[in-house]
């Protein structure tokens, strides 16, 4: 038997040790891998999972102390995930849905050990006092973050530099970094009430303060917002609820003063210092007007359409970018250059009621609604102060607000589940152990040594083999992307681990592909590769038919390489009419037709493309510049000019340096040397500086006399 309390101990002890290293894991980041902040956080986060489920199985054998109680949470969890399943099966890609993409990585298999991860938390911490170390490490974590983070803020040498002027931490996105320490700023004001160290309290205090000052260094307007809402919440509780005079009248005045504040700010956002203020600035910015609001609401109604057409079980997980797709509207794309694929609604509820149905959203609403009951309800036994109630109800009702403006990641996801975890945390008083029969607690070392047998292979599968994949491909483009050769076999081994529905290592292969032609050419050195990212395609395309953007980088290839085989040109239509099929509004489908119209001299029917284009959003200035250089080329110079004046007042930069000089490359490519004569004039008045088009304008007007 002591043997055996000895192997009681070691699991329960290797179980604690992988959950608080989970806990560490929004720092890790490894730009050895496809998306670096992503990636390998989620294969960490999964093995960790799988160990200290090996552990916890063999543990509840002889230990039942330990094992997770059915209750009204577990439940409602499993439910989501059959639902979730269910919906997938039903859908339009159950393999997305399951893996998910690489960028994101919370497809079914990681929701499958987000609930083994509560199954185990629930189990091996059963109170309050078990939960204390749990928040400690959460807050050492997030010390770590926060300090890294502020160096970001003051650009120290050790924190990776942001683009702009927001911070992401070591999560590597603002609005991620934000929804994090939302999480941080409640735990940390519980433990404050928990202990009477006043070394504890300021430290606690401290961490609050950085961390809400580091959430305004985010700019996250749906974060900053929620957490105000969150703080009056608390205010006005304590202004109802508070037995102690003076807590109500400061509950009172600090809800003058938020509000007051808030009000006197907003009066003023056209002033400099609110404007020169990033986090303010943003703030006051939100209307109707907004481009950023603009783009929600436009990809929020698109959601609105998927789910009609699929009220009841959606279009399965993951898959939000087929009815993004599919009912796309024109009027988002508005820069220049821009590329909208939305593969999220950037609004959980939206996303989840179009990845699930209804009964998907019914459960993930009960999910949040039950654990903040759960809280409440505890208070009838006693079970823990109203302060806990009230701090971690308001943290899952901040959470759920700042959710309408963004979307989940596995940072906030581990978070989550903390909570929800805690919100079943039984009294104080702790159980005495119970213990099995000897003849049961023998059979634990075989336990062990099976599911370790067993487990192998499952890890190898879900979590080895898309390491070795995503390490040949970035291997691929960094060591090897000078050398067609070397960057063909690495593609090729790391597709021996990849099945052809892993987009997106598809889509690396084929930008780099066409990186290659656009420096080497079509040739010797090239074709190898060409012929290899041809085949992955359309081997990509046969395993996720339902991919617009996979259609259409393949019918950039075929354009691109024409030369080398002139069935291209047709196989490029094709592949491009088979993706009108799935979005038949998509303004760069028809680009890409109007373009290979043009590449075959078809100026009439590449024209009558590239107006379609135009057709779908008067203001997208990108698509007039596209139409413009197609009369150019069908040498139709005055529906030309008229047509880049249009591009024009949309704000496009027509005579930029590098956009006079492809004007001018189509005009000569045009062969009209009137029109090319009367386009450098027009230059020349643009930029005056420009003797080059000065002397070439010389030299035409001397052949044309």
């Amino acid at each position: 038997m002591a043997n055996q309390n000895q192997l009681n101990s070691w699991c329960l002890q290797i179980i604690k040790i992988g959950i608080f290293v989970i806990l560490f894991l929004p720092l890790l980041a490894n730009e050895n891998f496809l998306f670096p902040f992503v990636f390998p956080r989620t294969i960490a986060f999964r093995l960790l999972v799988e160990i200290c489920l090996i552990f916890y199985l063999t543990l509840i054998i002889s230990a039942p102390q330990y094992r997770t109680r059915w209750s009204k949470m577990l439940v409602l969890l499993t439910a989501f995930i059959g639902i979730m399943f269910v919906a997938s099966i039903a859908g339009t890609n159950f393999y997305h849905s399951f893996w998910s993409s690489i960028e994101r990585s919370e497809g079914i298999l990681t929701w499958l050990h987000l609930l083994a991860f509560f199954v185990i938390l629930t189990g091996i911490f059963k109170n309050r006092e078990d939960w204390r170390p749990v928040f400690k490490i959460v807050v050492i974590a997030a010390w770590l973050q926060s300090l890294y983070a502020l160096g970001q803020v003051f650009n120290l040498s050790f924190a990776l530099k942001t683009t702009g002027t927001r911070i992401g931490g070591s999560l590597g996105n603002p609005s991620f970094l934000a929804a994090y320490l939302i999480f941080i700023i409640f735990i940390a004001a519980y433990l404050s009430t928990q202990t009477r160290s006043i070394r504890l309290k300021l430290s606690y205090t401290a961490l609050i303060l950085i961390d809400v000052f580091l959430i305004f260094q985010t700019q996250t307007r749906g974060a900053i917002l929620s957490l105000g809402c969150g703080l009056l919440l608390l205010l006005v509780f304590n202004i109802i609820k508070a037995k102690k005079l003076a807590v109500k009248i400061g509950a009172s005045l600090a809800c003058l003063l938020l509000l007051s504040s808030a009000l006197f700010v907003y009066a003023n956002k056209e002033q400099s210092w609110v404007k020169n203020q990033p986090a303010l600035g943003r703030i006051t910015s939100i209307s109707f007007n907004d481009i950023t609001t603009q783009n929600r609401l436009i990809v929020w109604s698109v959601g609105w359409l998927g789910f009609l057409e699929h009220p009841w079980l959606g279009w399965g997980w993951e898959n939000f970018h087929a009815p993004f797709n599919k009912y796309f509207n024109p009027a988002i794309a508005r820069d220049v250059g821009s590329q909208p694929w939305y593969d999220r609604a950037h609004n959980v509820i939206v996303e989840v009621t179009v990845a699930t149905g209804v009964f998907g959203l019914l459960a993930y609403l009960a999910i949040i609604g039950l654990a903040v009951l759960s809280f409440w309800s505890k208070l009838k036994d006693n079970q823990w102060p109203t302060k806990t109630a009230l701090l971690f109800s308001t943290l899952l009702i901040v959470y759920f607000l700042q959710n309408i403006f963004v979307f989940d990641t596995l940072n906030s996801y581990i978070m989550f589940f903390l909570i929800l975890g805690f919100s079943q945390a039984q009294p104080t008083l702790k159980l005495p152990p119970e213990t099995l029969p000897s003849r049961w607690a023998a059979k634990n070392r075989a336990a062990l040594i099976l599911l370790i047998i067993v487990s192998l292979p499952i890890a190898y599968w879900f979590n080895v083999r898309p390491t070795l994949a995503n390490y040949y491909v970035i291997k691929a483009v960094t060591k090897n992307k000078t050398e067609p050769a070397k960057m063909l076999a690495n593609f090729q081994k790391a597709f021996s681990y990849s099945p052809p529905n892993d987009q997106e290592l598809r889509f690396i292969l084929v930008q780099y592909t066409r990186d290659q032609i656009n420096w080497r050419g079509v040739g010797q050195e090239t074709t190898p590769l060409i012929n290899f990212t041809i085949t992955e395609m359309t081997k990509s395309l046969q395993a996720s038919p339902d991919s617009v953007q996979n259609y259409l980088l393949l019918g950039e290839l075929y354009l691109a390489t024409s030369q080398l085989n002139q069935k291209h040109w047709q196989l490029a239509e094709d592949v491009s009419l088979r993706a009108l099929e799935f979005a038949p509004q998509r303004y760069q489908i028809y680009t890409l037709l109007g373009r290979l119209k043009m590449s075959q001299g078809k100026f009439d029917d590449g024209i009558n493309y590239f107006k379609q284009a135009t057709n779908f959003n008067r203001q997208f200035a990108e698509g007039y510049w596209n139409l413009a250089v197609a009369y150019i080329l069908s040498r139709q110079p005055l529906l030309a000019q008229a047509t880049l004046d249009q591009a024009e007042k949309l704000n496009f930069p027509v005579y930029s340096a590098k956009n006079a000089e492809k004007l001018l490359a189509a005009y000569q490519d045009s062969k009209d040397l009137e029109a090319t004569v009367n386009f450098l004039e027009v230059l020349i008045k643009k930029l005056p500086e420009a003797d080059n088009y000065r002397q070439l304008l010389d030299t035409l007007k001397q052949i044309s006399q």
